[in-house]
């Protein structure tokens, strides 16, 4: 059974090409290159997203396996979940993605194993994107990098808020293009997203705590 397109009114790209693919991804997300491609006659990557402002929500879906090399991005951040296990290798560690886990992608070089027929839903942004959105929040910079937790826990706490309100954004998107439309919107959304990547545990929550009931407590609300 195929998968529902995802964010289906904003089409980055639907390629039967790994080279084209390949360029595409490195445009739109970091620098990729598919190391291997099972059954390149089978291939066949959809990329959907819109921007927001500093964030990218997206949607990507494979239709055959696919391994595929992230070099370090540098800048680049995001917010991914998965279905149909797609593994995501970044040093020692080794997460699958799927309903109750969920990855923070930081700039180091990964490779991500793509089943066919697996899908990702992504916010992505840049660290200077988060650490302006620190400021405001918190009235100072944060007293080294941030650094976030890779693996995500979907079922509880910030993670679930993050999960929900993420898919809710994407439904928005999906019902209407007011959201892009209006400038208020666009920009209060594209705010909301980067709350919800910073309520995620990263390594600088002890000084963001006394702050992020407040933030977050408006994610839940919106959630709802």
């Amino acid at each position: 059974m195929s998968t529902p397109s995802r964010l289906s009114n904003y089409r980055l790209v639907s390629t039967t090409d790994p080279e084209h693919a390949a360029s595409i991804l490195s445009q739109e997300l970091t620098d990729c290159r598919l190391r291997r491609v099972d059954n390149r006659s089978q291939f066949r990557l959809d990329l959907n997203g819109v921007r927001l402002g500093d964030s990218l929500v997206a949607w990507t879906h494979y239709e055959t396996h696919t391994l595929a090399d992230y070099t370090d991005g540098g800048n680049e951040i995001a917010f991914a979940l998965g279905s149909g296990m797609p593994v995501i290798h970044s040093g020692s560690d080794s997460i699958v993605c799927n309903e109750s886990t969920g990855v923070v992608v930081t700039p180091n070089s990964q490779t991500v194993d793509r089943p066919a027929g697996s899908s990702s839903v992504i916010v992505k942004t840049t660290t200077d994107a988060l650490l302006r959105r620190y400021r405001e929040i918190t009235g100072r910079d944060p007293a080294g990098p941030l650094r976030f937790n890779p693996q995500v826990d979907l079922t509880k706490g910030p993670g679930a808020v993050a999960s929900r309100t993420l898919l809710n954004v994407v439904r928005e998107l999906e019902t209407t293009d007011t959201t892009v439309t209006s400038e208020i919107l666009r920009r209060s959304t594209d705010d909301l997203l980067m709350g919800v990547i910073l309520s995620l545990p990263h390594s600088h929550m002890d000084q963001f705590v006394q702050y992020g009931d407040l933030e977050v407590s408006a994610i839940v609300r919106h959630a709802e």
